[in-house]
């Protein structure tokens, strides 16, 4: 009887130690895209080199967008 008493008490122990081992991976999983919600932004390709980046990043010049100044030399379009 004692017997039973301990292994069931074991089983619970490892039943709880695993649970909270997959809670924590079910929680980092989920946190990036609660933590991200929100932050969302419009992105635009470099003319260049086909890269997107965000809008408020871009160089833009003669109707064409460019994710850097050096882009935009490169490109001879302005």
């Amino acid at each position: 009887m004692g017997r039973l008493i301990i292994e069931g008490i074991t089983l619970w122990i490892i039943f709880q130690v695993l649970r909270g081992v997959f809670r924590g991976h079910r929680r980092s999983f989920e946190a990036p895209t609660s933590s991200l919600a929100g932050t969302s932004q419009m992105m635009v390709q470099c003319h260049h080199c086909q890269d997107y980046i965000p809008a408020d990043r871009a160089i833009h010049a003669r109707g064409h967008t460019y994710c850097s100044e050096e882009h935009r030399r490169a490109d001879g379009s302005a």
